[in-house]
């Protein structure tokens, strides 16, 4: 088995050839120290603006890795509900169609399942419940008692010999749905006894299923819990003899995000809610592509209906198959929830296949331009429409309003890319020609389609801190005349990003990630969009050195990371303000990947920029302090009629640059707010060591409270 450092290294292999990445895993690592105690002051030109800030900037990224849906914002609790998963591990060979069928004489090949007493199990393809799930678990009974056990996600994902999950997250008086498709053979009738059961082996909650037939039915059980335990389990229950074959044994929570059905986890999505992203990138990332097969690639209509019809994907790029219970209308329905504007990204007939990958010419590749064209028909189209008949039918009549698609995911920098985006570009835009088109992912200028309009460039970076601090000035002068940015995934990565003792990334990842976000909020008028990645990670299977949120089967925890974005993300302002700081400069240790690097020196230790908010007049003033020790700082407000004495500070801070938030510390490293009562046109204030502030100034001309609600994004 590859560990995630491995795993994240093959994967960069890919970027670095291409030329869309500067450094791997481990690189230069700041440990920031002043090289002399001058005077910090900081210059706010109130009357000096600069670009406006972008109603769409701060978004969010999601894609299926690291267990980020199934087994996490998913809130189906059982692992392998449809008896169609199979467990290998990363390097197998998907060309050779090694694990992509369960094999069917192997009983221990049956992942996260478990028969216990007077039976046996076996996978069964003879009758199958439909098409699109072809595998059922048939169980044959000898007389006595026998019980089926699932105890939710495994947490050893590649090792078949550990057939449990971690355990089912259960809670004292909460409701618990199940449901289960079954037939019955050779005498047996039922009935299913149907029990949650502690780690303990004390009963939870208890239902029956009473009749089982001949032919498949679906039987719907709801459990209210007595007690609670985050490792419980669920027991199916059987006696007598006879044979039962089960098909999609589901189990959800009744409490899901909004009340939704076939909904997402609770907790979960209410932390990418408070993030108030202005849009979701879904569902990839090199998810859409798939390995070396069309049908590893995510495809948007395939996803639709009912999820036990669903193929879903044996084996996509994350080295575990994909349920798409979480589909394309659930992730339209979320991005709807939370006030999001939805951005579908489209394969565009080429795998991920390392650097080569496979084309979809000779067969799929026509069609996925028809699905192109369908896929947005069902967002968009009207209830009388062929897909938008089929949205209706799913539960939502009124469009889902799609303005933005990428085409492929890291593809920009592939020769035979560039036609690709043209053809995808000329079909969609003769159709739909309101639609913004973004190009998949690419950082040389080479890489962008030459013979096509192109409005938005997706750019990915996965770097050290110090080097994103280098990134600070990165678009001042960048071409206006040039396509949009849009930064779709970034995050910090070196070996010193993430805590030692947790493994989850720290302050110093935040810092890094935060003075570069300053830089391309100042350059809101080039970067339109940005979002971080990956977005989840279920702790037992992280296979990525940084993650904006952690979570295992009970609880969820936002990063340091995850900490500044939101701060940011709430206090953008509508229009940057002119900006002098000086300050100390700071140097920087480094690791021995990166010698050249070592006692590397930066120009300033205070990163500064500034926004004012229209509907409030507020003046936001933010700053990104790299030194391991406070700052005292002079503030200057010239041009401003009048700034209240009355302020507010939020920071973001730690006097240990390697702090990191865990499942027991969930909020060690989080936001502070804080009441300022000497603030003005000219006023003192101290930034702590290894902190991010945003400082809420009134000015004169306040005509609302600031925070106000924000009208839909879109871009201008």
């Amino acid at each position: 088995m590859m560990t995630f450092t491995q795993n994240f290294a093959r994967r960069n292999a890919r970027l670095r050839s291409a030329g869309l990445m500067t450094m791997a895993l481990a690189s230069a690592l700041p440990m920031f120290a002043a090289d002399a105690q001058a005077p910090a002051r900081i210059t706010v030109n109130v009357d000096r603006t600069g670009a406006r800030i972008s109603p769409m900037l701060y978004g969010i990224f999601y894609e299926e890795i690291e267990h980020a849906g199934d087994g996490g914002l998913y809130a189906e609790m059982l692992e392998n509900r449809s008896f169609e998963e199979f467990r290998n591990g990363f390097g197998y060979d998907i060309r050779l169609n090694q694990g992509i069928l369960p094999r069917l004489d192997d009983p221990n090949n049956i992942p996260a399942w478990e028969l216990r007493g007077d039976g046996t199990m076996a996978l069964d393809q003879s009758q199958p419940l439909n098409g699109g799930n072809p595998t059922a678990l048939k169980i044959s009974l000898s007389g006595g008692a026998a019980t089926l056990v699932n105890a939710g996600f495994a947490p050893a994902r590649h090792a078949p010999e550990q057939r449990l999950g971690a355990g089912l997250s259960v809670r004292k008086s909460a409701s618990y749905k199940i449901s289960l498709y079954g037939r019955g053979g050779d005498g047996f009738m039922g009935p299913i006894s149907v029990t949650l059961v502690s780690h303990d082996g004390k009963t939870l909650a208890r239902g029956e299923v009473a009749n089982i037939g001949p032919a498949w039915a679906k039987s719907e059980v709801t459990l209210t819990a007595t007690g609670s335990d985050p490792t419980a389990r669920l027991d199916l229950g059987f006696t007598g003899k006879g044979t039962v074959w089960l098909d999609m044994v589901s189990l959800f929570p009744a409490d899901t995000f909004l009340g939704r059905p076939n909904g997402l986890r609770k907790d979960m999505a209410q932390m990418i809610a408070d993030l108030k992203p202005s849009f979701v990138r879904f569902p990839g990332g090199c998810f859409v592509e798939g390995l070396y097969q069309v049908k590893e690639a995510w495809r948007p209509l395939r996803t639709l209906g009912d999820v036990a019809q669903r193929p879903g994907i044996p084996g996509a790029r994350w080295q575990y198959g994909s349920t798409d219970g979480f589909g394309y209308h659930e992730m339209l329905q979320m991005c709807e929830d939370i006030h999001a504007e939805p951005l579908l990204v489209l394969n565009c007939g080429m795998t991920h296949g390392d650097s080569a990958g496979i084309r979809f010419d000779d067969g799929p590749f026509p069609p996925l331009l028809k699905e192109a064209l369908d896929s947005i028909e069902y967002a968009n189209g009207p209830a009388d429409s062929e897909w938008g008949k089929a949205r209706a039918a799913n539960g939502h009549p009124e469009p889902f309003h799609l303005k933005y698609i990428e085409i492929g995911n890291e593809d920009g920098e592939m020769a035979d890319y560039a036609p690709r985006y043209k053809i995808f570009q000329e079909k969609i835009h003769a159709k739909y020609p309101d639609i913004h088109l973004i190009v998949g992912s690419t950082r040389n200028p080479e890489g962008v389609p030459k013979d096509s309009p192109v409005e938005i460039v997706d750019e990915h970076y996965y770097e050290t801190a110090g080097r994103f601090i280098d990134r600070f000035h990165k678009y001042d002068a960048y071409d206006r005349k040039a396509p949009k940015v849009y930064i779709g995934e970034f995050a910090v990565t070196d070996d010193k990003a993430f805590s030692t003792d947790k493994g989850f990334n720290n302050l110093r990842a935040a810092l890094g990630e935060a003075v570069y976000m300053l830089g391309f909020e100042r350059n809101s008028d080039v970067v339109a969009m940005a979002s971080y990645a990956p977005l989840f990670c279920r702790i037992d299977q992280k296979m990525w050195p940084s993650n904006l949120i952690y979570f295992d089967q009970q609880k969820a925890f936002g990063t340091p990371s995850y900490y500044v974005w939101k701060t940011l993300s709430e206090n953008r302002g509508d229009i940057n303000l002119a900006v002098d700081a000086t300050s100390p400069p700071a140097t920087m240790d480094t690791t021995r990947e990166h010698p050249e690097d070592n006692d590397k020196p930066f120009p300033q230790s205070l990163y500064v920029g500034a926004t004012r908010e229209e509907t409030s007049g507020d003046v936001l003033l933010k700053v990104v302090n790299i030194l391991n020790s406070p700052q005292d700082t002079s503030i200057a407000l010239p041009g401003a009629a009048k700034i209240a004495k009355q302020a507010e500070a939020v920071t973001v801070a730690r006097p240990d640059v390697a702090a990191a938030n865990d499942l027991t510390s969930p909020v060690a490293v989080a936001p502070a707010a804080t009441k300022i009562a000497n603030a003005g046109k000219d006023f003192h204030y101290t930034f702590p060591a290894n902190s991010v502030t945003i400082i809420r100034l009134h000015t004169q001309t306040r005509t609302a409270k600031g925070d106000a609600q924000r009208p839909v994004r879109h871009l201008p």
